[in-house]
């Protein structure tokens, strides 16, 4: 008989597009949201922190990153969901 180790419940306010998106990408990869919670707060704890850059959420290249800084520095718009 394995052992089921007692959990604790947790709430968290989302936007309703946040909430939309968790909920279909944990149904394409056959997770439940809590599920991802789950995996997210294990890493996190495992880790000591985020188990990615905060900074740099979509692993952006150093080259990127700084052609996108060079872009601001002379007036243009980065892409909106950039940093």
């Amino acid at each position: 008989m394995a052992f089921a180790a007692a959990t604790e419940p947790i709430s968290a306010k989302l936007r309703k597009d946040e909430k939309e998106r968790l909920t279909a990408v944990c149904d394409e990869i056959g997770a439940s949201p809590s599920n991802a919670i789950r995996m997210f707060a294990s890493a996190f704890n495992y880790l000591s922190g985020f188990p990615f850059d905060p900074s740099n959420p979509r692993r952006f290249s150093p080259e990127t990153l700084a052609a996108m800084d060079d872009a601001a520095a002379v007036g243009a718009s980065p892409a909106p969901t950039a940093r």
